[in-house]
């Protein structure tokens, strides 16, 4: 039983990269701005964004899973047998995820002072 999750955890948590890689992609390099509404695949770049997100929260799934299946490997050897050291490594990994997840936005009124936004604001 442990072993067929170990499977479906696997292929869902490489199926969910790749996809997740193949729209990132899509998004970024395919939607031209300024040419109006635009679809791929017949999906709009919302769309896309949407099931962008939904493929990030099965990831997440998968890789919870993962790690609750592989918990004893986790310990022994990627933490060289040090249960404290494992803990703090996954502790490290939620802090720095939630820091980006929740991480404020500014807006930049002026490119002057953001020398890197120019680009965005002519």
């Amino acid at each position: 039983m442990k072993t067929s999750l170990r499977r479906i955890a696997d292929f869902t948590l490489y199926f969910s990269f790749c996809f997740l890689l193949g729209s990132g992609l899509l998004m970024k390099f395919s939607f031209v701005k300024g040419l109006g509404p635009q679809t791929a695949l017949g999906l709009s770049k919302p769309e896309w964004c949407d099931l962008h997100l939904l493929a990030g929260a099965v990831m997440l799934c998968a890789a919870i899973l993962h790690l609750a299946l592989n918990s004893q490997w986790i310990c022994n050897v990627g933490a060289f047998g040090k249960k404290r050291l494992a803990i703090f490594i996954i502790a490290l990994g939620i802090i720095l995820t939630l820091f980006l997840a929740f991480c404020p936005v500014k807006t930049c009124e002026q490119s002057d002072k953001h020398p890197r936004m120019q680009r965005f604001h002519k």
